[in-house]
């Protein structure tokens, strides 16, 4: 219920899972640029340097 004890109407199933889809994208992005960070912060030790 609202504070003034009106009933709030519940959100269609397409926004709540619209919200839902964004917000996980939104963490896999996340999740997805730290990793490449790691990547970029390790140097590789197979690559050997040619002369």
């Amino acid at each position: 219920m609202g504070p003034s004890g009106w009933v709030k109407p519940k959100e269609t199933v397409n926004k709540r899972f619209l919200h839902s889809t964004l917000r996980n994208a939104v963490i896999s992005n996340k999740h997805r640029s730290l990793k490449q960070e790691k990547v970029k912060v390790q140097p590789r030790k197979d690559t050997v340097k040619k002369s």
